[in-house]
């Protein structure tokens, strides 16, 4: 076990409602000093489904009606401060308002809810000229939480893939699988045979191989091998032909 300290924060009670983006770091704060390559610090497995399936919800992008809704604020700061003239035909106006929204649909496409409202306020709140706030503007306030609940869902993500994997070498080792019968047959042959080899009487050696050392001797090598290539024709070298 790490002796980092765990950190681990218990989950609000099941109350029937989601656990909301903040709840979700609250309770993942060990993630700030684990590594993949240590153990899970003890108590975070329980934790880990109900926090993976939070973490995918704050990082889901807004549907539609959720993208209007968070746009709402920007629609009014344009109507109270008179950025744009509208027409004052209703009809017209709803359709000018619409195609301001529209515009921003694309490049804010991948933002939640609940990031999108929080930038849309923040840049309100900071503009400083009397013009639409162009999508960049909106998104410099979303991308630091965006990315930041990114990286927490991939990391809790592998390490349920890690309590995961603990889990069924646990079980493998705790429930060993029930060998066939075809396994324990052929196991079964195997160790007779090795009980077979072990009772058969060894043979042994007639003459102690220690009491004749190998002749070893350069000068009697030489004379062997003299006589066993004595009338063989000799090559000469090289060097050794006649001019």
């Amino acid at each position: 076990m790490s002796d980092k300290p765990n950190n681990i924060v218990p989950l609000p009670a099941r109350t029937g409602k989601m656990l909301t983006p903040a709840a979700v770091r609250s309770s993942s704060l060990w993630l700030g000093t684990w590594s993949p390559a240590e153990p899970l610090p003890e108590g975070a497995s329980e934790h880990l489904p109900v926090l993976v399936e939070a973490a995918e919800r704050a990082v889901a992008p807004a549907d539609v009606k959720a993208f209007a809704v968070a746009m709402d604020a920007l629609v009014q700061w344009v109507e109270v401060f008179g950025v744009i003239p509208l027409p004052a035909d209703p009809d017209k106006r709803e359709a000018q308002i619409g195609a301001i929204v529209a515009g921003y649909r694309a490049p804010l496409a991948d933002l939640p809810a609940d990031v999108l409202v929080n930038a849309v306020r923040a840049t309100i709140a900071n503009h400083q000229f009397r013009t639409l706030p162009m999508p960049a503007d909106i998104r410099k306030y979303a991308e630091a939480e965006l990315r930041e609940r990114q990286a927490r869902m991939l990391r809790l993500k592998t390490a349920q893939q890690i309590a995961e994997r603990q889990a069924k070498t646990t079980a493998d080792y705790a429930f060993p699988r029930e060998r066939t019968h075809e396994q324990i047959a052929g196991f079964s042959a195997v160790v007779a045979a090795v009980s077979r080899i072990d009772a058969a009487p060894k043979a042994m050696p007639t003459e102690r191989s220690d009491l004749h050392p190998e002749d070893d001797d350069r000068r009697a090598a030489i004379l062997r091998v003299q006589q066993e290539t004595r009338g063989l024709r000799r090559i000469p070298k090289p060097w050794e032909a006649k001019q």
